[in-house]
């Protein structure tokens, strides 16, 4: 999966090895490449993050610079949602970070992620056809469907130009389920 935070101007992505290989990690580079260098040999590429189960899909929220993942490696960090700082503790090894927040645990092969920062809520897809929802500290989940087939990817759409007086509740849309949400004219 990969991220941006254009602003930043920076690209975070999860990086795979085999499977529960624990060789896994999340990293950030620049959205250009430093000059002198070339796309298979670049200077500018942090490993924020190693050692993981199987980091699958990742979220950023720039405002709060927390960076969201989802891992469906084996347990305990495996088959998780976990949160931590999008800027690793100065002088710490990425294999050994010890801020990682786990929100959420026992998923069935935890897929997608998607953050609504509007409604401080995160929704997390998995293999088993289950949507969870939780605050983005991981408090009050929530099952949202279940038996939906292999679900590989969520996203949270906001209505545009809703009142002030409306805001209305994040559409989650699972990239292989048909699912019955309200329509909303977004035109």
């Amino acid at each position: 999966a990969v991220a941006l935070a254009v602003a930043a101007g920076k690209v975070y992505w999860t990086q795979k090895g085999g499977d529960n290989a624990g060789v896994r990690s999340i990293r950030r580079a620049g959205l250009e490449i430093p000059k002198g260098d070339d796309a298979a040999h670049r200077s500018d590429i942090e490993v924020l993050f190693d050692g993981l189960p199987e980091p699958i899909d990742l979220e950023l929220d720039l405002t709060r610079r927390m960076i969201y993942w989802t891992d469906r490696g084996d347990g305990p960090r495996g088959n998780t949602v976990s949160r931590a700082a999008m800027d690793p503790p100065r002088g710490v090894n990425p294999g050994s970070r010890t801020d990682q927040q786990i929100l959420m645990r026992d998923l069935g092969e935890a897929i997608g992620i998607a953050l609504d920062l509007q409604a401080a809520r995160l929704y997390a897809t998995d293999l088993s056809g289950t949507i969870r929802s939780a605050g983005l500290d991981g408090s009050d989940q929530k099952v949202v469907l279940w038996g939906q087939g292999s679900l590989t990817g969520i996203a949270a759409v906001q209505a545009r130009d809703a009142p002030a007086s409306h805001t209305p509740a994040p559409q989650p849309l699972a990239q292989t389920a048909a699912l019955d949400w309200p329509e909303e004219d977004l035109s």
